[in-house]
């Protein structure tokens, strides 16, 4: 069985290996609706999580610039 493409915010917090009050805090990313659902596109993540990975030596980058450049 694959993973779901779409995911509830605990799902997609703990994807992103942060609590929930973080992930909502630091995660530029709006929820697509359906219906009553609120669920964040795991690809979207995907391409948000590398944007942080930036330029810098170390690999590194802030997260107010990465919520800028999505």
């Amino acid at each position: 069985m694959t993973a779901p493409r779409l995911l509830k915010l605990k799902d997609a917090a703990a994807y992103c290996g942060l609590p929930v009050r973080n992930f909502k805090k630091h995660i530029g990313i709006k929820p697509i609706r359906l219906g009553p659902h609120e669920l964040w596109d795991r690809a979207k993540l995907d391409t948000y999580i590398e944007a942080l990975q930036g330029d810098r030596p170390d690999g590194r980058r802030d997260w107010a610039d990465a919520v800028e450049n999505f």
